[in-house]
């Protein structure tokens, strides 16, 4: 009986290696799949980041180049286009107050056109923000000399106590005066330098004395005389309104 049993034992035993066999050569080709396919996957990434840093600049480049130059904005040929218009007629047309790079991008535009002329007027020699006269350059050198400035600007020196009057390109839109009529403002303690077309200066003479505290004297700088100062952005300031209503009472009681 014992004899007749070992084969079949030996046999189970040899079954059960055999699976054992198997099924670690299973693992080890699972493993090797996974191993592969964690490759291949790592090797994907590493690719498709590759690329998109090798197109990365590419983008950029793009997108730099889409961005339209100042010197081909709307606002700097339609200024071209007036200038040259004003040449051919003999004509001559003065712009409002224009931002510093705006004024550079039209001479840009016009300094090959001959038959143009552009002239930057601020007011003062170091003016940022200045007024283009444009006009046929032939009618310049018949005049000998461009127009007096102060035919295109008028700078008005103000004393008054800007403190308590609050920033002057609201005070100035709050009088009626757009800020494309104002030029450089110039801030030196209790004094204060404004650039003005001449159609306006009058009118914020005249109003400036009610608007401001502490207004001591209001009056048209001599041509010649240099403005001196800080130079102040000419753009609306939002004011909390506790403040703003503070001024307007500091300014009636003045």
């Amino acid at each position: 009986m014992a004899a007749a049993r070992t084969p079949r034992r030996s046999s189970a035993r040899i079954r059960l290696a055999g699976w054992v066999i198997a099924a670690a050569a299973l693992s080890a080709v699972v493993a090797c799949e996974l191993a592969a396919a964690y490759e291949l996957t790592a090797a994907r990434v590493f690719c498709a980041s590759a690329s998109a840093s090798s197109r990365f600049p590419q983008r950029l480049a793009m997108r730099a180049s889409d961005r339209t130059p100042l010197e081909n904005s709307p606002v700097v040929m339609e200024l071209e286009q007036t200038a040259l218009a004003a040449a051919e007629a003999w004509d001559t047309v003065v712009t409002d107050f224009l931002e510093p790079f705006v004024v550079a991008a039209v001479q840009g535009r016009l300094e090959k056109a001959e038959e143009v002329s552009c002239l930057k007027e601020g007011g003062y020699a170091d003016a940022s923000r200045a007024r283009l006269v444009l006009t046929r350059q032939d009618l310049v050198d018949a005049s000998g000399t461009s127009e007096a400035p102060q035919e295109h600007v008028v700078i008005l020196r103000i004393v008054a106590d800007f403190e308590a009057s609050g920033p002057l390109p609201n005070v100035l839109v709050d009088i009626g005066i757009d800020l494309s009529q104002v030029g450089d403002i110039l801030t030196n303690r209790e004094v204060a330098y404004v650039a003005l077309t001449p159609d306006v200066a009058t009118t914020a003479q005249r109003l400036l004395k009610r608007a401001l505290a502490g207004v001591s004297s209001i009056e048209v700088l001599e041509p010649g005389m240099e403005p001196e100062g800080d130079q102040q952005e000419v753009k609306l300031v939002r004011l909390d309104k506790r403040d703003d209503k503070n001024n307007r009472d500091k300014n009636r009681k003045h």
